[in-house]
């Protein structure tokens, strides 16, 4: 019942109620994490900064005790608009191995609404870790490791050829193949790797992606503006848009 009446009050932004329904009385040790984050959305909404501080430390000091109660907190935060309490909890979550797939599902998604590439590929890295016969999470991480320029290229490129081998027909799998050769620096191979489908590029942007920036590591630079130029800007990360502007130079 408690928990319900605050997500009404939560819901209705009715900050001074959901702060006096949670000082009213004691949730219990199974809900008690949820009272102190309702109890800290009602502070920070009404900028009660020292109390919300308060609250958050106890609630991430449950979180690293609790992980099932990390990810229940780290998921409704998400929802209510704190993304970077939601993440802290969630990546306590992602260290219990019964929870961390749910755990990093949720951060993925929380950091691509962020465009917050580095975040995404710290989590697909680790989704592949657990999985690494999801050919979709496997390309996920290999176009995240190359665009944000972290992993080592030899675990890179063995997980987008071993995509391309699963599926050759694949048009992504082949882009983000081609893209990860651009990025690790044959281009020349990229550019093999896309051709047989670079006819597509004005239809799909994936493989506008990858065959821009083939062309631009091959110097072929008015090509490569006019492919890259066909994509929209405004469906683009900020990442996407910093590496196009670096290959254009």
């Amino acid at each position: 019942m408690a928990p319900g009446i605050a997500e009404a009050l939560r819901a209705t932004r009715r900050w001074a109620e959901l702060q006096a329904w949670t000082d009213a009385g004691d949730w219990g040790p199974d809900l008690g994490f949820l009272e102190w984050a309702y109890a800290m959305v009602a502070a920070r909404r009404q900028g009660d900064a020292p109390k919300a501080d308060q609250l958050w430390k106890s609630l991430e000091d449950e979180g690293r005790r609790n992980p099932a109660h990390a990810l229940l907190a780290g998921e409704s935060l998400y929802a209510w608009g704190f993304p970077r309490e939601s993440a802290a909890l969630l990546w306590e979550a992602a260290d219990r191995q019964d929870l961390a797939y749910q755990a990093l599902g949720s951060l993925a998604r929380l950091y691509q609404v962020q465009d917050d590439a580095v975040g995404q590929y710290r989590a697909f890295s680790r989704l592949n870790e657990m999985r690494p016969e999801d050919r979709e999470i496997a390309n996920n991480f290999a176009y995240f490791a190359a665009l944000t320029d972290i992993a080592g290229q030899a675990r890179v490129l063995r997980v987008a050829r071993d995509n391309v081998d699963s599926d050759p027909t694949s048009v992504t799998y082949r882009s983000t193949y081609a893209f990860v050769l651009a990025w690790a620096g044959d281009a020349a191979k990229a550019l093999s790797v896309i051709e047989p489908v670079s006819g597509e590029w004005r239809k799909s942007p994936a493989v506008a992606f990858a065959y821009g920036a083939a062309l631009a590591g091959v110097r072929r630079k008015a090509e490569a503006r006019e492919v890259l130029g066909s994509l929209d800007r405004r469906n683009l990360s900020t990442r996407e848009r910093e590496w196009m502007e670096s290959v254009l130079r």
